[in-house]
């Protein structure tokens, strides 16, 4: 749809895509293994102060790396040097990612914590539902089509940032 330079901007925003990644899933994945403990335990008032906990930091996790992200989005499309064109679309990307990144801590934070509290269900349907409406979405934003503007890459990232909305 794009073409060849926005993989190559994909591609090219993966090492930031990586770094967030890994910090989200690091707070995911240590709240959930502590939640789980409390809950074995039958503690449920840690539980609780555990999930409290949790989404607090993971709010906060998002903002910091919303926020970098933001900071240093421009030094590091210039360090990468590469064409206009790439840079252009990695840049349409950047500029909605923040919000995308805000989300996905809290995302992935409830979806363990939900699916520890044995909701499968409910995060199988909350899964589903990003898949289609980041799908829909994003290709609908990034092409201009059904009436919504032309995004290119900024697009696709207003249809994750709507994803991770319709799964929270």
């Amino acid at each position: 749809m794009l073409g060849e330079k926005a993989l190559g901007a994909a591609n090219m925003l993966m090492p930031i895509f990586m770094v967030v990644s890994f910090f989200t899933w690091l707070l995911a994945v240590g709240t959930s293994i502590v939640y789980s403990d409390a809950m074995a335990r039958m503690q449920r008032e840690r539980a609780a102060n555990l999930a409290g906990q949790g989404l607090v930091a993971s709010v906060l996790l998002g903002l910091a790396l919303g926020v970098t992200v933001f900071a240093v989005k421009g030094l590091y499309v210039g360090f990468m040097a590469s064409d206009a064109e790439t840079t252009g679309h990695a840049l349409g990307y950047l500029n909605w990612y923040p919000l995308v990144v805000f989300l996905e801590a809290t995302d992935l934070l409830l979806l363990y914590l939900v699916y520890t509290d044995g909701g499968a269900v409910s995060c199988t349907v909350s899964y589903c539902a990003q898949v289609v409406v980041n799908i829909v979405l994003s290709y609908g934003l990034c092409a201009g089509k059904w009436g919504l503007p032309r995004l290119g890459m900024g697009g696709i990232a207003l249809g994750t940032v709507a994803a991770y909305l319709s799964g929270i």
